[in-house]
Order: structure tokens, then C-alpha cells, then sequence
């Protein structure tokens, strides 16, 4: 059995190597922290809690060093997923997914509706571009295309009248500047 310091420093730099080699939000280094207390064994059965006081205080400290941060994440994470061609509701799925609170994500949401007139319709251009959809398609049927192509774009979380309008567009170089009105 390991000594209660012994485990915990081997926690913490076990949190160190996970944010060395990944972008995370701090429910994801809290549930890889858990996960990983499975291996040791409980130092004293009378704390049966004392892995999650381990755990919250290894979070506080990176909070507090910068090694942490939920606002700075969920930017980065919704900017990357947005370039791709994500919609906005996708991302605040997915966002919550990474248990990144309600007033955090609404804030990266507003962020990111302020720099476009309306950001679904960019995100669903990209989808477009991105898996050759509607005007974007190779193929000179596009008409065989067509309710494939929408139903491509409504699992993509884009509403069908933003699908349908992106779908039946005839011109792929003007429908970029085009910001959905």
C-alpha cells in the first residue's frame, strides 16, 4: 500500500502529464483524476472521501496557477469546433458535454455571435464545404443529392430552412456572402 503523501503527489503529476498533453475543462481532469484513484487502495477506512478532497484540492491549486481554466477552454474549444463547421447548438452541446457551466458557454456563445451577423449560417457554409454538400458537390446530379444532403445537415443540429436554403443554392461563390438573410 502507498503512503497517503505518496499517492497524492503521484495524483497531482499524474494531473500534470494529462494537461501537458491535453486541452481539458476541469470536470474532464476531475473524472480522469477519479478514474485513476481506482488503483489505489483507501489510506484509511474511516476517510472513505479522501480521494475527492485529494482531487479538489489538486484542481484548486492549478486553478489558481493557470494550469485550469473553464473560460479559456470553452473559447478555444468553440472557435476550433466552429472553424469546422459546427453548429451552435452542436457546440453548446458538446461544451456541456465537458461540464463547462451554463453562464460560461452562454458567454462564448455571445462571443461568438458577435463577430458574425449570424454565425449558424457561416458554420453551415463550412459544414457545406467541408462535406461537399449542395452547391459545394462535385457530382452534376445534385438533384439525387438533395434529401441526403438535408438530412446531413440537420444531424449537423442546422435548422431546415438553413439547410434547405444552403442545399438549393446555385452559385457556391456567392453564398458566402450571403450572411443567411
Amino acid at each position: 500500500m502507498r503512503s497517503k503523501t505518496e499517492s497524492q503527489q503521484s495524483l497531482r503529476k499524474a494531473g500534470i502529464r494529462y494537461l501537458e498533453k491535453y486541452a481539458a475543462s476541469t470536470q474532464s481532469l476531475r473524472d480522469v483524476l477519479k478514474k485513476r484513484t481506482l488503483r489505489f487502495e483507501v489510506p484509511d477506512a474511516s476517510d472513505v472521501n479522501v480521494f475527492d478532497t485529494w482531487i479538489d484540492n489538486i484542481i484548486d491549486q492549478f486553478t489558481k496557477n493557470g494550469l485550469l481554466n473553464d473560460q479559456l477552454f470553452a473559447q478555444a474549444r468553440a472557435n476550433s469546433l466552429f472553424r469546422k463547421g459546427t453548429s451552435i447548438r452542436m457546440i453548446r452541446s458538446k461544451l456541456i458535454k465537458k461540464g463547462i457551466s451554463n453562464n460560461i458557454i452562454d458567454a462564448t456563445i455571445a462571443e461568438l455571435a458577435s463577430e458574425w451577423k449570424d454565425p449558424d449560417w457561416k458554420a453551415a457554409i463550412r459544414f457545406s464545404q467541408r462535406k461537399k454538400l449542395g452547391p459545394f458537390r462535385i457530382s452534376k446530379n445534385r438533384d439525387d443529392f438533395i434529401k441526403r444532403d438535408l438530412v446531413s445537415l440537420g444531424r449537423a443540429g442546422f435548422s431546415f430552412k438553413m439547410a434547405k436554403k444552403i442545399v438549393y443554392a446555385l452559385d457556391p461563390e456567392n453564398i458566402d456572402k450571403d450572411d443567411g438573410y
